[in-house]
C-alpha cells in the first residue's frame, strides 16, 4: 500500500496565474446583479427564469447591439481582468507566502466551471431544440429591409429558415454536450465510454 505523497509546491508564476484566473473567472460566473435576483425572486421559477440565471453574463458596461463596433463586448472582460488584477495583488499580500499549492481549489474551481458551463449549454440547447431562440421570420420581418436588421438577426433569421434541420440539430448537440460535461472524464472511461 503506497502513502499519498505530498503536493509539489507551486511557482510564484503558478500562484500568481491561478489567482488571476480563479478571481477572474468567479467575477465572470457569478451572477452581481440585483436586478436580475429581484426578478427570479418575484417571479415563479420557470424555465425562463433559470434560463436567466444559467446564461447571465456579467456585465458592467452595456454592449452595444450595432453592427459597426464588434469589439465593445470586450470591455467588460477588460474590466473583469482589472478586477482580477487587484483581487490577485491584495490575496498575494494577504497570503504573505503560507500557501504554497491550491490544488484542492483549483478542484472546486474547475467543478463549480463546467457545471456553470454546463447548465449555460444545455439550457440554450433547450431553446434551440424547441425552436424558441431560433424562430421562423414573422411577416414584419419579410417587410423590413435588408440594412435594418442587426447582425446577430440576420444569423437568427438565416439559420431559422433552412430546411435541414440545423437548429434542432445544434440544439440536440449542445444538449448533449451540456450533459457530458456533468460527468468526469474518469467516470466515462470506467465504464467502458
Amino acid at each position: 500500500m503506497s502513502h499519498p505523497t505530498p503536493h509539489k509546491p507551486w511557482t510564484n508564476g503558478e500562484l500568481f496565474t491561478f489567482r488571476l484566473v480563479f478571481i477572474f473567472l468567479l467575477v465572470l460566473s457569478i451572477p452581481f446583479d440585483r436586478l436580475l435576483f429581484e426578478s427570479v425572486k418575484n417571479a415563479p421559477f420557470s424555465f425562463e427564469t433559470a434560463f436567466q440565471l444559467f446564461t447571465y453574463r456579467t456585465s458592467f458596461v452595456p454592449e452595444s447591439q450595432k453592427v459597426n463596433q464588434p469589439f465593445t463586448g470586450y470591455w467588460n472582460w477588460l474590466i473583469a481582468l482589472g478586477i482580477a488584477l487587484a483581487g490577485t495583488v491584495i490575496w498575494h499580500f494577504a497570503d504573505k507566502g503560507k500557501v504554497k499549492e491550491y490544488n484542492r481549489l483549483y478542484y472546486f474551481l474547475r467543478v463549480f466551471i463546467r457545471i456553470r458551463l454546463a447548465l449555460a449549454v444545455a439550457t440554450t440547447g433547450i431553446v434551440k431544440l424547441l425552436p424558441l431562440q431560433l424562430p421562423k421570420p414573422s411577416l414584419s420581418d419579410y417587410h423590413t429591409e435588408y440594412g435594418d436588421f442587426l447582425s446577430w438577426k440576420i444569423y437568427y433569421l438565416s439559420t431559422s429558415i433552412t430546411f435541414a434541420g440545423y437548429v434542432p440539430a445544434i440544439g440536440l448537440l449542445e444538449l448533449l454536450g451540456g450533459i457530458l460535461l456533468l460527468f468526469r472524464k474518469q467516470l466515462l472511461s470506467a465504464r467502458g465510454f
